[in-house]
């Protein structure tokens, strides 16, 4: 199973994510999606949505809100009808419509 983990990219909190899911699913291709850097931010954020469109699960940070590439990656991820998890208090929670509107 290949699983996409959506934070922001930059931030200590997404490595300490990262290590979460790699711990929680052993043995399955986790994504860092972080990878994908340069100078040419369309080509970056193809590559991002390229690896969203060929996982099996996404998993969200707890603060999606807060990052417009978050955001973003998450409604890619939505459009393409993935299976995505919120990170909740050391939980990964589905996204529903009801989580969604408690955040």
């Amino acid at each position: 199973m290949r699983i996409s983990v959506i934070a922001h990219y930059q931030s200590e909190s997404f490595r300490i994510l990262l290590e979460k899911v790699r711990c929680f699913f052993p043995g399955e291709e986790v994504m860092d999606l972080s990878r994908h850097k340069g100078n040419d931010w369309k080509k970056m954020d193809q590559n991002r949505i390229s690896d969203i469109s060929n996982s099996n699960l996404v998993i969200v940070c707890q603060n999606w809100k807060d990052h417009i590439d978050v955001i973003h990656d998450l409604t890619e991820a939505q459009k393409r009808k993935k299976d995505i998890f919120i990170e909740y208090e050391d939980r990964f929670v589905p996204l529903t419509q009801q989580t969604t509107r408690a955040w």
